[in-house]
């Protein structure tokens, strides 16, 4: 009976959502196969994904805003360190807190530390040492800017392969199983 199919075919659509197992375009595709089958099946997952997908959107571009700015920042700190002296002022080491006497080293974020404290750490090894108060911060945001270009030719490449397959599961599956089609956050 059309009643029972239908009722099924929503615990199926809600499982799919449920459990991710399809994109919704997907599984409308696969439903419409089926003639008699309603779309208002699909409705309510179809505004659902189109909710989360809007959300990422607006979370992606107000993250590309936030590194706009940080970028113009940056731009407007290397001109002004490019043609204008910085003096250093900093009076305390932003490790031991006790006054700093040379031997010392200021970074331009400000910070600044005396040569036996910063040795204490790893950055002194390095040829050019960066500022271990601001190293984690800097740190992430190369690891973020890093996993974006990598996802960006990794999107690219998918679509190629895809493209290319005979077999578009076995590239979808082999994608999903590196977590390369997995969101951002994750």
């Amino acid at each position: 009976p059309p009643a029972a199919r239908q009722r099924i075919i929503a615990e199926v659509v809600a499982a799919a959502e449920r459990e991710g197992l399809l994109p919704p375009l997907a599984l409308v595709e696969a439903l419409s196969a089926h003639e008699g089958t309603p779309l208002s099946l699909v409705v309510p997952l179809l505004r659902a994904s189109l909710a989360r997908d809007e959300a990422l959107v607006s979370e992606a571009h107000a993250e590309a805003a936030r590194f706009a700015t940080d970028a113009a920042r940056f731009e407007a700190e290397a001109t002004a360190l490019a043609n204008t002296p910085r003096v250093f002022q900093r009076s305390i080491c932003s490790k031991c807190s006790a006054p700093v006497e040379p031997p010392s080293v200021h970074f331009l974020c400000g910070h600044s530390f005396h040569a036996n404290c910063l040795a204490d750490g790893t950055a002194a090894q390095d040829a050019e040492p960066e500022c271990p108060t601001c190293a984690p911060q800097r740190r992430r945001v190369r690891e973020h800017a890093a996993m974006v270009a990598s996802r960006a030719v990794a999107h690219d490449d998918f679509y190629r392969q895809l493209d290319e397959a005979a077999d578009g599961f076995g590239v979808v599956a082999d994608f999903f199983s590196k977590g390369v089609l997995s969101p951002l956050g994750r």
